[in-house]
C-alpha cells in the first residue's frame, strides 16, 4: 500500500509492504516500509528517505533438510562427504536469509529531460537480526553493525 502526496513543490510519498510466503518448500516473508520527502527547486530535487526491510525464512525447509540425516547420516563414508558438504552448505545459506536493515538516505536528483534524471544518494544502512542486510562483507565472521554507500542512479521513463 502506497501514498504520494505532492503539496506545490513537495514531494511526499510512504509504503508499506508485506509478503507472507506459502509456508511450503523454501518460502519467506517479507515486510517493510519506507518514507521520502523532497521539494523541487528548477531541475533539481533534493530529498530524504527513511525506511527498514526485514525477511524471516520458513525454518520448516531447514528441518526437512536436518531430516536427511536419518536417510544418510553425516559422516557415513568418503563417498557420502560431498551430500555433506552440501547439506551443511544449504543449511548455512538459508539461514543467512533472516535479514534485515534500517535505511537512512540523502539524496539529489536532477532532472535533465522530460522522461530521464540522475540521482545521487548518500546511504546509511543499520543492519537489524545479527544480519548484514543485502549487503555481502568480505569476512562473514565479523559483521559490522552497519555499512554506508554512494550511489549513482539514471531513472528513465519509456
Amino acid at each position: 500500500a502506497g501514498l504520494q502526496w505532492e503539496p506545490g513543490a513537495w514531494n511526499i510519498t510512504a509504503e508499506k509492504f508485506l509478503f507472507l510466503g506459502p509456508k511450503e518448500q523454501y518460502s519467506l516473508d517479507s515486510r517493510g516500509y519506507y518514507i521520502s520527502v523532497g521539494r523541487q527547486y528548477g531541475d533539481w530535487m533534493p530529498y530524504g528517505v527513511i525506511g527498514e526491510y526485514r525477511t524471516r525464512i520458513d525454518k520448516r525447509i531447514v528441518q526437512q533438510i536436518k531430516a536427511t540425516y536419518d536417510v544418510v547420516p553425516e559422516n557415513l563414508s568418503e563417498a557420502t562427504k560431498p551430500l555433506d558438504d552440501l547439506r551443511q552448505g544449504a543449511i548455512a545459506a538459508l539461514l543467512q536469509r533472516d535479514i534485515g536493515q534500517r535505511t537512512q538516505t540523502l539524496g539529489l536528483r536532477w532532472d535533465f529531460r522530460k522522461d530521464a534524471d540522475l540521482k545521487l544518494e548518500f546511504q546509511y544502512f543499520t543492519f537489524l537480526s545479527n544480519s548484514t542486510g543485502h549487503m555481502l562483507p568480505d569476512d562473514d565472521t565479523n559483521k559490522p553493525p552497519h555499512a554506508i554507500a554512494t550511489a549513482i542512479i539514471m531513472d528513465v521513463v519509456f
